[in-house]
């Protein structure tokens, strides 16, 4: 029997608790805590006693950790200063690693990953110029709130500070894109950091780094894993009574009201469309939530902004309500300064 965590709010099914196997749940199946379609739970895998056994490294333990909790997929270039990490990986039958030719292209594909499943990817890269090369990829992610954990080597504890070849102050170079941001100096400090670089990243939806100098990635190390299950908290929320009332008052008095739906409603298209034949509201999305309800949809009316639909332009300016769901209000979607409910 297995277990799978919701990736929005981190609710775990049980299936020894549920008697259920979640494979077999009906694809209508909700997440009971959020409401989240079937399609975003991940597999909570038990670690298994044979990848326990034998001599272990302070890089062992790191990926290890790290499966533990989720991470399935490293994109990368492998190099010196790194390559304990990537030896890790190799040897551990739960990661992928999927080799890139350019560092920017690593930090991308993780924060794609992150955006469209809303579980953590990792990139990985070796120190200095590697390092660097992942920062346009990390803003990405940063800016559009993906779980990313990004890897870098370093070199030797004792060869940092006089500047040694391909040597850079990682610390201060990650500290404005990052969530979490901290340098690997002794085993003991490995799991900690893992669990707490995974758990930023989905927590905060942001970019986690750890460094890890060369010399620390090779030594021998013998822990136990933490286990994802009671150690993060539910992400899920609700509103109070008063203001789900308020909201279907405001709703209900509206004579032309207009849904405009953002990427932070990404996996709700059939309760955005349940509710807009409930209220007979057209939907118009931003450029970055096309696709959450399927286009040929007869209440679908195009995205909204600079390069949008005329159709969508027309209403949205018409509207005397605007019930905008899971946008950030950017600058390119253009919406109005009128009435909103939000």
């Amino acid at each position: 029997m297995g277990k799978y965590r919701c990736t929005v709010c981190n609710y775990i099914y049980d299936e020894d608790v549920e008697s259920d196997k979640f494979e077999e749940l009906p694809e209508d199946w909700r997440c009971p805590v959020c409401n989240s379609p079937k399609s975003v739970f991940v597999p909570l895998q038990e670690e298994s006693a044979e990848h326990l056994k034998g001599d272990k490294s302070v890089s062992d333990i790191l990926v290890g950790q790290m499966a533990e909790l989720g991470l399935k997929h490293v994109f990368g270039i492998p190099g010196t200063s790194i390559l304990g990490v990537v030896d890790a990986i190799k040897n551990n039958p739960k990661l992928e690693f999927i080799q890139v030719r350019h560092e920017q292209t690593a930090a991308f594909m993780a924060s794609a990953y992150g955006k469209l499943t809303g579980n953590v990817a990792a990139c990985l890269t070796v120190a200095g110029p590697g390092a660097t090369n992942l920062a346009t990829g990390l803003y990405d992610a940063k800016l559009d709130h993906s779980p990313v954990v990004a890897l870098t080597g370093m070199v030797k504890r004792q060869l940092i500070g006089p500047g040694s070849f391909q040597e850079i102050d990682q610390y201060s170079f990650f500290e404005p894109l990052t969530v979490f941001n901290k340098i690997l100096m002794s085993r003991d400090q490995t799991t900690t950091l893992a669990t707490l670089a995974i758990k930023h990243s989905l927590i905060e939806r942001g970019v986690s780094h750890i460094g890890i100098p060369n010399d620390v990635q090779k030594l021998d190390h013998q822990t136990k894993l933490v286990p994802f299950e009671g150690n993060f908290p539910t992400r899920a929320t609700k509103p109070t009574k008063y203001l789900i009332e308020r909201a279907a008052k405001i709703i209900d008095k509206s004579e032309r009201p207009v849904i405009i739906a953002g990427f932070g409603s990404i996996e709700q298209g059939k309760a955005l469309l349940k509710f807009a034949e409930k209220i007979k509201a057209p939907i118009t999305t931003t450029f970055r939530a096309k696709g959450v309800v399927d286009e040929y949809e007869d209440l679908y009316v195009g995205s909204h902004g600079g390069i949008g639909s005329t159709a969508s332009t027309k209403l949205v300016d018409d509207s005397d309500l605007l019930i905008v769901i899971g946008s950030s209000f950017s600058d390119m979607t253009q919406i109005p300064e009128k009435k909103l409910f939000k």
